[in-house]
């Protein structure tokens, strides 16, 4: 499979989806939770990625032939302005973008709540059966692959230009001590594997997040 090739930045694509979040899309169920062992959850700044791998993912029951429990998006605020997105933060999957399709080149916004300055890891699966999300990393140099370290590659893509893009199961959001804003590097593409619907869970140093999304056929 060959996707296509894009240097948008995020905080362009961002900008650039002002507009139509107002206009309608998919819809979501968020909630908030603290972590597995809240009496234990470290400040700000001292917890680290392992840290945040050994919380389970709190995927809701679906049953059989039950519909996807998605909720109409949040809005919120996003320098200033007056955004639609997904999730009640610190992390928003969002603002809300073109709708989610089987494939691996989904351009998925996401943005952090500048007041949160610590890690994050986020990781999707569907509720509907075992598929997994991912999250693809362009190349940094020439046909150099720009994975995460300390996380196995799911699988690998070639981009239009022959260069390897590599696609891990779970995001990781470093730390942004400066609170520079709520646009962080990291994953340009997501992939989901089949239509159906998906958990998106995104722990931090003091909260768990779960997010519902639905998506669709190609």
């Amino acid at each position: 499979m060959v996707i296509q090739r894009t240097r948008i930045a995020v905080s362009v694509i961002l900008i650039g989806l002002v507009a139509a979040c107002s206009n309608g899309g998919g819809s979501v169920a968020t909630s908030s939770v603290p972590p597995s062992s809240p009496g234990t959850s470290k400040p700000i700044g001292e917890a680290n990625f392992d840290q945040l791998r050994t919380r389970s993912l709190r995927l809701p029951a679906l049953g059989v032939g039950a519909p996807c429990p998605t909720t109409p998006p949040l809005a919120f605020n996003l320098n200033g302005n007056s955004i639609v997105g997904r999730g009640k933060g610190p992390f928003r999957f969002g603002p809300y973008g073109p709708p989610l399709i089987v494939g691996d080149g989904n351009k998925t916004p996401w943005s952090v709540d500048p007041n949160y300055a610590g890690l994050l890891l986020v990781r999707g699966q569907r509720l509907d059966a075992h598929d997994q999300v991912t999250f693809g990393f362009w190349p940094t140099g020439f046909g150099t692959p720009a994975q995460q370290p300390g996380v196995p590659v799911a699988m690998t893509r070639q981009d239009s230009e022959g260069r390897t893009v590599v696609y891990q199961a779970e995001l990781d959001i470093a730390a942004d001590a400066d609170r520079a804003g709520p646009f962080r590097v990291g994953a340009q593409m997501w992939s989901y594997p089949a239509a159906g619907c998906y958990a998106i869970q995104a722990d931090g140093e003091n909260f768990t997040e779960v997010t519902i999304v639905k998506v669709g056929a190609a």
